[in-house]
């Protein structure tokens, strides 16, 4: 069937966001419909390796960016990048999210956007903030208007089952070995090494990259 024209111009932004997401077409979707109507919460639940960082910064540059994620301006070009200034990210430095770490977040939340109408925070490995939870917890339920956040966790444990039920949930799929296959073999490799390494990636798009 032939596509039309307008549904390919539809998805070349998708294209320039989401570049080197393998295997995640649902929350791909999910989040270039969520930046037309965003809600101040996110949260991205799934095992690591799946591209958690690019669909990120993917999604915060369809946030940031005055036409809605054209793709090809300045303001996408550095959100994908990981440059702009009004995408912070924010990784543990030790074994666990601290409450330190949560802390810069609340300060963050509350700045105004340096360049644009609205910031977004992203923190990674949420499911190691259960002793920050509670510090967390009182940003996400009294946010600041132009900050959207972005967490991202494993898994999801009781103890941060209250943040859960403050963002909009988006899961993340381990990538199927076909999946994986088809991409290897994008890459360059031959077939057969390609299907060794998707079997033994586990679904996992960064192993598969390692490997």
């Amino acid at each position: 069937m032939t596509m039309a024209a307008s549904d390919t111009d539809a998805d070349l932004p998708a294209v320039a966001l989401f570049a080197g997401v393998v295997g995640q077409p649902d929350a791909v979707a999910q989040l270039r419909a969520a930046a037309r109507r965003p809600v101040h919460a996110y949260l991205l639940v799934g095992p690591p390796g799946l591209g958690q960082r690019l669909l990120t910064r993917g999604f915060a540059a369809a946030l940031l960016c005055p036409r809605g994620g054209c793709g090809a301006c300045e303001v996408c070009r550095r959100a994908t990048s990981g440059v702009h200034p009004d995408l912070v990210e924010i990784d543990r430095a030790g074994p666990f999210v601290t409450v330190d770490d949560a802390r810069r977040v609340v300060r963050l939340a509350q700045r105004r956007p340096l360049e644009g109408h609205r910031q977004v925070i992203a923190v990674s490995e949420v499911h190691l903030a259960r002793l920050a939870a509670p510090v967390l917890l009182k940003t996400l339920e009294d946010p600041a208007s132009p900050t959207v956040f972005v967490l991202q966790a494993d898994s999801v444990p009781a103890e941060l089952d209250t943040i859960a039920s403050r963002c909009a949930r988006i899961e993340l799929r381990p990538v199927p070995e076909h999946t994986l296959r088809a991409w290897l073999e994008d890459q360059g490799l031959e077939a057969d090494q390609a299907e060794k390494i998707a079997e033994a990636a586990g679904g996992s798009v960064d192993r598969a990259r390692l490997l």
